[in-house]
């Protein structure tokens, strides 16, 4: 089982987090991103990743829309949304074309929301600080591929 932080040595040390690591990937031919730290992350309805790792795909991006979106400590903002892919090297699994609120940000790590999460059964073992999931997708996994 991964440890709480064990992934990534760039996040500070005061974010005990379930972490992992993705590939951003265009919807269209072009490059991949590099790969990126990510906190997974059940409070976030949706997957958020750093505008400057989606900067790096080039064209093919869409921004033309935007989403209210609520942190925890303040009102719904727009902020821009778009579609990619994202790969899981460590289970090799990729999520095809699926929307991600992009943010900016001086924190350079996604957040894995429920969209991804609630497609497998995730336990978070908080006192032992290690998490796991199991490799097959639910029932309700129309966009991700083995």
């Amino acid at each position: 089982m991964p440890r709480y932080g064990s992934a990534q040595g760039s996040l500070p040390d005061v974010l005990p987090a379930p972490q992992t690591t993705i590939v951003v990937l265009s919807p269209v031919q072009g490059p991949d991103s590099d790969a990126l730290p990510a906190v997974l992350d059940s409070g976030a309805y949706k997957t958020c990743l750093p505008k400057s790792s989606i900067l790096k795909l080039g064209a093919g991006i869409d921004w033309t829309v935007s989403k209210p979106c609520r942190g925890f400590s303040g009102p719904a903002q727009p902020m821009p949304c778009c579609r990619v892919s994202l790969r899981f090297p460590s289970c090799g699994r990729v999520f095809k074309d699926i929307e991600v609120i992009a943010r900016d940000s001086d924190r350079a790590y996604a957040l894995i929301g429920r969209d991804i999460l609630n497609q497998y059964r995730v336990v978070l073992d908080g006192p032992a600080e290690e998490w796991s999931h199991d490799q097959s997708p639910g029932p309700n996994s129309p966009s991700g591929t083995a």
